[in-house]
């Protein structure tokens, strides 16, 4: 579920490039800063076990999938 502190990184990430373009300085665009489930898929993999993304496929998405929200839960 998504909480307060979803909305305030989404709000401080586009804020603050946006208040230093208006200001004049060029801010390149960056897509894909949105880290917020590294840390769980991170903790997961710990836990089954795969050291590389390719022996995740080798597990299977359907084991990885309840290991983070079992993760993201706790």
């Amino acid at each position: 579920m998504a909480h307060v502190g979803h909305a305030q990184a989404r709000s401080y990430k586009d804020l603050f490039p946006r208040y230093k373009t208006m200001r004049g300085y060029y801010v390149p665009p960056r897509a894909g800063r949105d880290t917020h489930g590294l840390p769980v898929d991170l903790e997961a993999k710990k836990k089954l076990g795969p050291k590389r993304t390719r022996e995740t496929g080798a597990h299977g998405i359907a084991r990885l999938n309840p290991a983070c929200r079992e993760s993201a839960d706790s």
